[in-house]
């Protein structure tokens, strides 16, 4: 019994030290107790440790519910590119197949059309048909298969064709008696065809074999190229500089911008290629620029211009070609320049400019008609392009490595010159001539005019994205005048006084 009572004692104890006095056997509540300062402050630091371990708490729950969410958007996130990625793929993949697709089809619509005129021909030279219209018909399937084994063949057999009226006016001649006359004639008609032999080499480029000892007549003073019967009509040295002279003869630099120019010889040449080929072009000789206008030059009059950027890459620098300029932009730098007093400078015609890029030759491009040797004298679309931009939808790349993924500075003297003495008048960037864009068969003959009227005006030379098909001599392409490309500059001429 005395045990319990003890007991009990203790038991009163601990819950009068937590919540009041135990006097005896009495209890007294907590409240009731006297005012203790150091009781108080103790129990508000266990209120605020309290309150400090809830605050841990929440924040610790609050973190783990945001890492949570977070994760669950990074998740999503990661998904959404994953199927866009895949969608991507799948995109190219069927451009791929489509661009195929119309290769195949394009192909085999080429290699249907060349077979029936090489069967037409065929009927032609069998049934000693027309041989202007048999001509023709080759010169139309060189176009397609300039390579193909049986075109010297057929135009041998072609040049061997007489007409059909003066084989029966001969034969009638013959009949009368004539004798001699008619077999000059007919050794005459031997001579025409294998003229029209060589017009043929001329037109399709292809080679024949001739009649030993024949030889073409050739005007003095005009030299025949071999592949297209382009005449170049040299003419005399270079006439003075109209500023200070370069480093040659035959070379003038414009004292303010810096800006070098390059006399070209005046003369005739075919314009264009194919079946829209113009023969016999007369041009004047005249100065153009040594190099594109750069954006250092550019900013003489527009110092604030900015060429920008392509792929994360400069288009600003000093002596890289301006860019984003539109042919207005490009005019009002030239009526500046000829403001300054040193002559009237503008934008070449288009005559002008293919007359000057071909340099006196007709192959595909001024060094020939091999692209993968474009990197010695352009920069083009090449394996650096490829590798840094990644252009590989748009066709395939020139197969050799200029260095330069975007423009490439014209001072660099990494690329050779034309025959005229003039850099990058293919690749780079593209130029603005001042023609307007029409038929070269038309009777206004823009392409030899600044004058005139239209809607597009017309581009040459492709440029530092651009695939072998558009990097040659010929390629012209028609733009608005107000339109402003990262890879489409300027290069300026000027008559002579």
């Amino acid at each position: 019994m005395h045990g319990k009572r003890v007991l009990g004692g203790l038991i009163l104890l601990l819950i009068g030290l937590n919540t009041g006095l135990v006097r005896g056997e009495e209890y007294i509540p907590k409240e009731q107790l006297p005012d203790d300062p150091q009781v108080r402050l103790w129990e508000e630091q266990k209120r605020q440790q309290r309150q400090q371990e809830n605050e841990v708490r929440r924040q610790r729950i609050q973190n783990e519910q945001q890492k949570s969410e977070e994760a669950r958007k990074e998740q999503e996130r990661l998904e959404r590119l994953a199927r866009e990625e895949a969608q991507l793929a799948e995109q190219e993949k069927q451009a791929r197949e489509e661009r195929l697709r119309q290769e195949e089809q394009l192909e085999r619509s080429r290699r249907q059309r060349f077979q029936e005129l090489v069967d037409r021909i065929e009927r032609l030279i069998a049934g000693n048909g027309s041989r202007e219209e048999a001509s023709r018909l080759l010169v139309s399937a060189a176009e397609l298969y300039p390579d193909d084994a049986r075109l010297p063949g057929l135009k041998g057999r072609i040049a061997r064709m007489r007409d059909d009226a003066e084989v029966d006016r001969i034969a009638n001649e013959i009949l009368k008696g004539a004798g001699a006359e008619e077999l000059r004639k007919s050794a005459e008609l031997d001579r025409a065809a294998a003229t029209a032999a060589a017009e043929l080499d001329r037109e399709s480029g292809l080679e024949l074999d001739r009649e030993p000892g024949l030889e073409l007549d050739r005007e003095p003073g005009l030299e025949l190229d071999r592949e297209s019967g382009l005449q170049t009509v040299v003419e005399g040295q270079a006439p003075p500089c109209w500023d200070k002279p370069g480093r040659v003869a035959g070379e003038c630099i414009e004292s303010t911008t810096g800006m070098e120019f390059v006399w070209v010889p005046g003369g005739t040449f075919d314009l264009g290629k194919g079946w829209n080929v113009q023969r016999g072009v007369p041009v004047e000789g005249f100065w153009l620029g040594k190099y594109e206008v750069t954006n250092g030059q550019y900013r003489k009059k527009e110092s604030g211009h900015r060429s920008g950027e392509y792929g994360g890459l400069s288009l600003e620098g000093e002596d890289q070609p301006v860019v984003e300029v539109s042919w207005d932009n490009a005019k009002e730098y030239a009526d500046w320049l000829s403001g300054l007093g040193h002559g009237k400078f503008g934008l070449p015609t288009e005559a002008q400019w293919e007359y000057a890029a071909r340099g006196g030759t007709m192959t595909e491009r001024f060094w020939g008609d091999d692209p993968k040797e474009a990197c010695q004298y352009a920069n083009v679309h090449d394996v650096t392009s490829k590798r840094v931009l990644g252009f590989s939808l748009l066709g395939d790349e020139h197969a050799c490595d200029d260095t330069y993924a975007v423009t490439a500075p014209v001072h660099d003297g990494k690329r050779k010159p034309n025959p005229f003495g003039l850099y990058d008048m293919l690749g780079n960037v593209w130029e603005w001539t001042c023609s307007w864009y029409d038929s070269y068969s038309s009777s206004e003959m823009m392409y030899a005019r600044c004058d005139g009227g239209g809607s597009i005006r017309v581009t040459r030379g492709g440029s530092w994205n651009d695939y072998p098909s558009f990097v040659n001599s010929a390629k012209r392409y028609n733009i608005s005048p107000g339109s402003r490309y990262g890879n489409l500059g300027f290069r300026l001429s000027r008559p002579n006084p």
